[in-house]
Parts: structure tokens; C-alpha cells; sequence
């Protein structure tokens, strides 16, 4: 699966916590991106490639966020990309 890179520089995500987890957020172009792999976590659903796989190239991307002094490379979701991601089937 092909993810697009939307930013080419690292970004510190704006951090929600939520029953002992976070959710890692960004504003992009002035559209919402969700951690993937938080979003996961938080509904108790293995992130798998066939759920992003659903998804418009517009939707997902990957992003190189700054967390706890780490980068690390993340795949984020649209809001739109995240109901289709995880209520569709």
C-alpha cells in the first residue's frame, strides 16, 4: 500500500488522553489528521493495511511526529478517513 508523505519536516502533534491513551493529532492545511495507530488503540481495533487500504489517497498520509524527544514516522487519517476506516465494512 502506497501512503502519501504530506509534510517533508517533523511535526510535534497536539496530544489528547482518553482512558489512559493518547490520541496524536495534527492540523494540516487546515484539515484534522488522527494517529492511526491511536485511533486503534483507543477502539480496540488492530490497525491492519486492509482498513487503511479503503481509504482515498487523500485521506491517509504519512508524517514524521516528534513525541517524548523521538521522531517517528506515523500514518495519519483524515476525520472523514477515519469513519470509513473503522465503521465501513
Amino acid at each position: 500500500m502506497e501512503v502519501n508523505h504530506l509534510v517533508e519536516y517533523c511535526c510535534t502533534p497536539t496530544i489528547f488522553h482518553r482512558n489512559e491513551r493518547i490520541l496524536r493529532t495534527l492540523v494540516i492545511n487546515g484539515r484534522a489528521w488522527l494517529c492511526a495507530q491511536d485511533l486503534g488503540r483507543l477502539m480496540g481495533i488492530g490497525l491492519v493495511d486492509q482498513r487503511l487500504a479503503k481509504l482515498d489517497a487523500d485521506q491517509h498520509c504519512k508524517v514524521t511526529l516528534m513525541t517524548g524527544g523521538h521522531e517517528r514516522e506515523r500514518v495519519m487519517v483524515t476525520d472523514c478517513g477515519r469513519l470509513r476506516c473503522w465503521f465501513t465494512t
